[in-house]
């Protein structure tokens, strides 16, 4: 069984990376905060772990068009199952498309209801074609957002503690301009995403490493990069 830590652990790890050892330099609320903002909304763009693998169900109205993703849902995969009524009993497969001068261009603006053949993900907003003619399930395989991490009992695997306590104080660092400590994090990062690598997790090093050199309140988007 994998050993896990708790929240105090990495708020711990914080404040060494960042050398603020007491809680006038950085309170444990605001720690707290930057945690969970890159373990909820940045990490699980970077890292691809299993346990966060989902499905994503939208269901459509008569005249609809398009659809919200999910607050719950931190991007989507093709391909798309599109399934008639409250609960299918079976489901085709859609087109599912990144750019929309391709999914414009195939249904020529057409305002035809009907079941949805093709969806186009722009942002976190999906729209289909045709315009849906009643009740319809479209199911895409996901990737889904941590829960929030609180301070009680025992939250995560370990193999994460380094890499979002490294990644947090990045965020810090970077707001102080500390251009010295910056270097050192970004210099060892890549390694605890080898590290991930190495136990058979995706991550994108590049990836990673951008989101933090521009910016550390980089916003929640859905689209995975293009195959």
């Amino acid at each position: 069984m994998a050993a896990t830590v708790t929240l105090e652990d990495i708020i711990a790890l914080v404040r060494k990376f960042t050398g603020s050892p007491d809680s006038s330099q950085l309170g444990d609320a605001e720690i707290t905060t930057e945690i969970n903002n890159y373990y909820q909304n940045i990490m699980p763009l970077q890292i691809e772990l299993p346990e966060l693998k989902g499905t994503c169900t939208l269901t459509t109205a008569d005249t609809e068009a398009s659809l919200p993703l999910p607050d719950t849902t931190v991007k989507i995969y093709p391909p798309v199952r599109i399934g008639s009524g409250t609960s299918p009993t079976s489901y085709t497969i859609g087109g599912f498309y990144y750019e929309p001068v391709h999914f414009y261009a195939k249904h020529n603006g057409s305002e035809t209801k009907g079941t949805p053949v093709d969806i186009l993900l722009q942002g976190r907003t999906i729209l289909f074609q045709p315009t849906a003619s009643g009740i319809f399930k479209l199911v895409f395989s996901s990737i889904e957002k941590p829960t929030t991490l609180i301070a009680a009992g025992l939250i995560l695997q370990d193999r994460l503690r380094d890499l979002i306590a490294i990644s947090t104080s990045l965020a810090f660092l970077l707001r102080r301009r500390d251009a010295e400590g910056q270097t050192i994090l970004v210099s060892i990062l890549p390694l605890y995403v080898q590290t991930l690598k190495m136990l058979g997790i995706f991550a994108d090093t590049e990836r990673l490493l951008d989101a933090h050199s521009k910016s550390s309140q980089q916003q929640v988007i859905a689209a995975p990069a293009v195959p």
